[in-house]
């Protein structure tokens, strides 16, 4: 016997004391209660205002010929009552059906997991179906993280069934970008938006194609999900593939130049024809490059990187022999009355002259041969040597 129906047994027994006690007849009864569907629903049972228990219930101890007036009682049902009268000790049984004084509501809502709140209390999410839900003007509220709540109020009609979808609307969400180090360019869905640390306000959520790019590190492509009103911060570290390239040019105070910029100038090094290295640093491992070198009188050289030859945080060591242009820039006239044009070498102590005559060749004028002699202009028209 289950405690409803051993509850529901006692009580009524109670009620009547004259009958178990005195030796009258007593009579067996089955009370349950049904829905419209027949399904059971759990009714509390009062008699003249005392709950007994709770169908079904079978009730022991009830006196014939004797009319009983029972109320079944359920949430979200009209109050049934009905008398009840055991005619003799054959067992009786009496079935209720109870009639809706709710509503049944489905909810749907765009996205799901929403929510839905039923004048006051939650009743689970979407999609969820809410029953006995009571008649009159019901307040409900649908909501979920990151969007606007909605509020509406529904009519429900004792044993209506509605269907109610609700389309929430997103709120905005934002993306702060930042790159290690800062300043690389960003790029959104192929958009360039600025250089890091980049700040989207008021984003619609969804998935973005992010793009970092620097000089000197590794491109790096993501995808972004940014979540209706929340705020997310994106970073990027920046994997570097820049390296160094050491410069030794033969003689020093060479320009170079890295790509059509001038990268620095080199310089003497003590005892040697060789200059000090000059150090290009942040080289980009990730294309080729262009390395020029400079100098007034000597010959333009030019040198290819490829992309290989530099390696993250590595150093290449790089030497470059110009080649001395002959562009005599000396006239000697001897006692002779030879024109003689060349590179001025060097001056002797005694008044002599040695001067690059031709390439390779160096020739000495001693002073006693030298009637006349002085530095040529730029632009001017040069005598034959040899005269």
């Amino acid at each position: 016997m289950t405690n409803a129906i051993r509850t529901a047994a006692f009580a009524l027994a109670a009620l009547l004391p004259a009958a178990l006690h005195a030796g009258k007849d007593c009579a067996l009864a089955h009370i349950r209660a049904v829905d419209g569907a027949g399904n059971a629903v759990e009714c509390k049972i009062s008699h003249d205002g005392n709950v007994l228990g709770a169908t079904p219930a079978f009730i022991s101890g009830l006196e014939t010929n004797r009319t009983y007036r029972l109320t079944l009682s359920a949430n979200g049902y009209r109050d049934e009552t009905f008398e009840f009268r055991a005619a003799d000790r054959t067992p009786a049984a009496h079935t209720a059906r109870m009639t809706l004084d709710s509503g049944t509501v489905d909810f749907t809502s765009e996205p799901e997991g929403a929510t839905v709140t039923v004048n006051g209390v939650p009743r689970g999410a979407t999609p969820v179906r809410v029953a006995k839900i009571a008649k009159g003007t019901a307040s409900i509220t649908v909501e979920k993280e990151g969007y606007a709540p909605e509020e509406r109020s529904v009519g429900i009609d004792p044993g209506c069934e509605l269907s109610l979808s609700f389309r929430l609307k997103p709120l905005p969400s934002s993306l702060r970008i930042v790159s290690v180090p800062e300043g690389a360019r960003i790029y959104v869905n192929g958009e360039f938006r600025g250089a890091a640390p980049v700040d989207l306000g008021a984003t619609p959520h969804g998935v973005y194609g992010v793009k970092a790019e620097l000089a000197g590190f590794a491109t790096e492509e993501r995808a972004v999900a940014l979540e209706a009103g929340k705020a997310r911060v994106e970073e990027f570290r920046m994997r570097s593939t820049a390296g160094n390239i050491n410069v030794i040019t033969k003689p020093a105070g060479v320009d170079v130049y890295l790509d059509g910029a001038l990268a620095g100038t080199t310089k003497e090094r003590t005892g040697s024809e060789e200059s000090l290295p000059l150090t290009l640093r942040g080289v980009d491992g990730t294309k080729s490059h262009k390395v020029t070198f400079r100098r007034a009188g000597f010959a333009e050289k030019e040198r290819k990187v490829e992309s290989w030859q530099v390696s993250p945080g590595g150093t290449k060591t790089m030497r470059v022999n110009m080649q001395a242009l002959f562009i005599p820039d000396f006239l000697v006239i001897t006692d002779t009355g030879r024109e003689a044009t060349g590179v001025l070498k060097s001056r002797n102590p005694d008044g002599g002259i040695t001067m690059t005559v031709k390439p390779g060749v160096d020739e000495l004028f001693p002073a006693s041969k030298i009637k006349f002699s002085r530095k040529l202009r730029d632009g001017e028209a040069l005598p034959q040597t040899g005269k």
